[in-house]
C-alpha cells in the first residue's frame, strides 16, 4: 500500500511538473525596440514571427565573452537552416549603454556583415526587460527558443556545455517544452 501511495506521489509531482513547464513555455517573449548591426530599427520578436528563434542576448561584457563560447556551436547548427531565425540580442542600459557603442564597434569587425541583421542592440527599460525575461545574472549569457508565435518554449544560461547545445535543439525540433536554470 505504502509503495503505491509513493507511486502516486511520484506520478503526481512530474505530472504537476509538466504543467508548470507547459505554463511557463507558454509565455510570449516581450516585444522591444532596438537596432541591428546596420543600424536599422526593428521590433523584436515581429522581426521572427512564423519561424522557430534561437536567441542569444546577454547584459554585460562579461556574458559577452561567455557568449563567445557558444557561438560557433549554435552557427553550425542553426546559422545555414532556413527553416529557424538564429539572433543575438545586447541587452545594455544606463552607463553600460554607452558601453554597447564600443562593443558594436567591435562586433562589426569580426561578425561577418551578411550576419549584421541578426545581431539586435536593445533600446528600453533594462530593469524591466531582464525581469520579463528572468534574466537573473547579468555575468552569464542566456539562450531562449521561441516557437512561430513568439512564445518561449525553452530557457537556458551559463556556460556552453553539449548537454545545453542538445537541449536547444531538442527544444527547436519540439521535442522538448520545458523552462530551466542552471
Amino acid at each position: 500500500m505504502k509503495k503505491k501511495i509513493i507511486l502516486l506521489a511520484g506520478l503526481c509531482l512530474i505530472c504537476f511538473s509538466a504543467v508548470i513547464a507547459q505554463t511557463k513555455g507558454s509565455e510570449p517573449f516581450p516585444q522591444f525596440k532596438g537596432n541591428d548591426l546596420n543600424d536599422k530599427d526593428l521590433i523584436f520578436p515581429n522581426i521572427a514571427m512564423g519561424k522557430y528563434t534561437v536567441l542569444g542576448a546577454v547584459a554585460s561584457q562579461d556574458a559577452v565573452d561567455g557568449l563567445l563560447e557558444w557561438y560557433q556551436p549554435i552557427a553550425d547548427n542553426f546559422a545555414w537552416d532556413d527553416e529557424i531565425n538564429t539572433y543575438f540580442v545586447v541587452l545594455m542600459g544606463g552607463m553600460a549603454q554607452n558601453m554597447s557603442f564600443s562593443l558594436q564597434k567591435k562586433l562589426k569587425e569580426v561578425v561577418l556583415e551578411e550576419y549584421y541583421e541578426k545581431v539586435i542592440f536593445f533600446k528600453g527599460n533594462l530593469r524591466n526587460m531582464l525581469d520579463e525575461v528572468d534574466i537573473k545574472d547579468k555575468s552569464v549569457p542566456y539562450f531562449f527558443v521561441l516557437d512561430e508565435k513568439g512564445k518561449i518554449a525553452y530557457m537556458t544560461s551559463g556556460k556552453y556545455s553539449d548537454k545545453k547545445l542538445d537541449e536547444i535543439v531538442m527544444a527547436v525540433d519540439g521535442e522538448i517544452y520545458i523552462d530551466r536554470e542552471d
